[in-house]
């Protein structure tokens, strides 16, 4: 099934071409509408099974919009590109000055311009779905407008503190501390280096992508072609401008909690190697169990949730469906029992949120990493990587204590 509408509106804040697309029926104008947005290095093209789902078997208007910079989206102004890979396109640069006046207006803008407008003949809310990037996004628009421009949100392995990975040479990961990453990516844009590439990975489309994605070989291969076949979807990496950006506005939305006013579902996958699950815990505990609720981490999962095997994807999207029909209700109850007895079919891990679990099974780990970075050798292998961390800390003390005992002697 094709998108019954694809079209694209133009940024007010600089003019960018911002493509989105609509799944819209007579039958459903009595249902509240989802709005749904990607996550990082993706396009709306890759939900389009899963959004056809919600639409046809579950009845609601389905409106979504790839973020500038990728997916079939123009590119911020001083976004750069590199050349040379075997599809022969260019490779576009992830590029923002700032989250708020580029992200978050576009989707600011798309909700006040496209989609809230096509509710206001019977569809009585909207409920905003997201996934990763999408989540931080959301998760900040709301802070901003309080329930003016949506009534509920879903996040998806929100990216309330996101992952920073650098790839040494193709040999081995090395995942950063939030605070060197942070400097580090100010000290560039300060050095005027801000739009050049930060890191990328699998920015090849003829080469299917080996980031830990999901557990579904059908989906991934579905995304494999997809790559394929509009190559130019496929991302040469983030900018250090859009590093520095992205930890700008999640210091924000933590700091900005308690402006968030629309009930919140939260979801977690137990593996992920793109996003803190700490920072997740920590955002929906502050926003509190009157207002959001966590429901994680889910067994034998990575990052894309809505891309997962069946078994897991099945009952997220029910559970979705449940909550968004619950429409713009007012009540004290957010999460009534009806929600409940979906949320319960869902795979739960046994991993206790209050083990200190650093090196759990999958890509990186799921807890904030140590003060020093930390090389992620054998990427499927928990040992080696904990052995290699340990080992490294270790010289590092020693290098401490023998200059310590050379100042002492020096001294005498």
């Amino acid at each position: 099934m094709k998108w019954s509408t694809e079209s694209s509106f133009t940024s007010n804040s600089d003019g960018v071409k911002i493509s989105y697309a609509s799944l819209v029926s007579d039958a459903a104008k009595t249902k509240p509408t989802i709005s749904f947005f990607t996550g990082y290095k993706e396009t709306y093209q890759k939900y389009l099974p899963l959004m056809n789902k919600l639409h046809t078997e579950e009845g609601f208007n389905i409106f979504t919009m790839d973020h500038r910079n990728q997916g079939l989206s123009g590119d911020t102004p001083g976004t750069t590109y590199e050349k040379g890979f075997e599809d022969s396109s260019g490779k576009r640069i992830c590029y923002v000055e700032d989250f708020e006046t580029a992200y978050v207006e576009d989707m600011k803008q798309f909700l006040e311009t496209i989609v809230k407008p096509s509710c206001q003949d019977g569809n009585p809310s909207i409920c905003v779905l997201t996934h990763s990037m999408g989540g931080l996004l959301a998760a900040r628009l709301a802070q901003l407008t309080g329930k003016s421009l949506f009534d509920r949100m879903a996040l998806s392995a929100p990216m309330i503190s996101h992952k920073n990975i650098l790839d040494i040479g193709g040999l081995f990961d090395l995942e950063l501390p939030i605070g060197l990453a942070s400097s580090f990516g100010a000290l560039m844009v300060k050095m005027k280096q801000g739009p050049i590439k930060a890191d990328g990975r699998d920015t090849d489309a003829s080469k299917p992508t080996t980031e830990l994605l999901t557990h579904s070989s059908e989906k991934l291969e579905a995304w494999h072609k997809l790559r394929k076949e509009y190559p130019q979807i496929v991302l040469g990496g983030a900018s250090f401008q859009w590093a520095k950006a992205a930890l700008e506005i999640e210091d924000n939305i933590m700091e900005d909690i308690e402006k968030i006013e629309v009930p919140t579902l939260v979801f977690m996958a137990e593996n992920d190697a793109f996003v803190y699950n700490s920072a997740i815990v920590d955002f929906v505990g502050k926003l509190g169990k009157e207002k959001a609720m966590l429901i994680g981490p889910i067994a034998n999962a990575y990052h894309e949730l809505l891309q997962e095997k069946n078994d897991i994807t099945s009952p997220i999207l029910k559970t979705i469906g449940a909550f968004a029909a619950l429409g713009s209700q007012e009540d004290e109850d957010f999460f009534p029992d009806s929600l409940l007895s979906e949320i319960n079919s869902i795979p739960l891990s046994q991993t206790k949120f209050d083990e200190n679990i650093y090196w759990p099974k999958g890509f990186h780990s799921c807890w904030k990493p140590p003060s020093i970075p930390t090389p992620l050798v054998l990427k499927n292998n928990p040992g080696t990587r904990y052995f290699v961390s340990t080992f490294l800390k270790g010289v590092a003390l020693a290098a401490i204590l023998r200059s310590t005992a050379v100042w002492k002697n020096t001294e005498k």
